[in-house]
């Protein structure tokens, strides 16, 4: 027998041929970068530039729920939205931020200028032949018709015409 036994430095058995494990099973377990989960301190294997803190699903929604990523995040959630509502510039107002300004006539020769298709769509529905939906889909149609992105476009939808169009919302302008 040798003075320097070695061991194997995953599991401790005596080493033959191979200097520091005894199996690829064993390389493969030591090499691997462990975790400890921070809801029950069990290790589990994630590589080091993994973000997951929990060994389970079950750690996971502990854990979530600890750090108000449920149930707390639907309250703010439902708060932003209410604040995006009122707000002229994301809210169904004129003065919304995405909103473009349109020049529109009716089958009777009625001259609109809106500031928010769909907003005025909603808000005239009687007028409209169907629903607002389809009504903005019909006026943006003509616009890409207008514009050449449409092969067999039209220049009317359902006896509406447009007449001009701005990209800027000229209700913004005072903001």
């Amino acid at each position: 027998m040798s003075k320097n036994i070695k061991i194997c430095l995953n599991c401790g058995k005596k080493l033959e041929r191979n200097k520091y494990y005894c199996s690829h099973k064993c390389r493969a377990e030591y090499i691997q970068n462990m975790k400890t989960c921070v809801i029950c301190g069990k290790k589990f294997p994630a590589s080091p530039s993994s973000g997951k803190l929990t060994c389970s699903k079950e750690c996971e929604r502990i854990e979530r729920a600890n750090n108000g990523k449920v149930g707390a995040s639907s309250k703010s959630l439902l708060l932003a939205q209410e604040a995006a509502e009122k707000s002229p510039n994301s809210g169904r107002f004129e003065t919304n931020a995405i909103a473009k300004s349109w020049i529109i006539q009716s089958p009777e020769g009625k001259t609109y200028e809106i500031n928010n298709l769909m907003l005025w769509a909603r808000e005239h529905e009687e007028l409209l032949p169907g629903t607002p939906l389809q009504f903005v889909g019909g006026i943006r149609d003509i616009k890409r018709t207008f514009l050449g992105k449409r092969k067999r476009g039209s220049f009317q939808y359902k006896g509406w015409t447009l007449l001009s169009w701005s990209e800027e919302n000229k209700a913004r302008v005072n903001l």
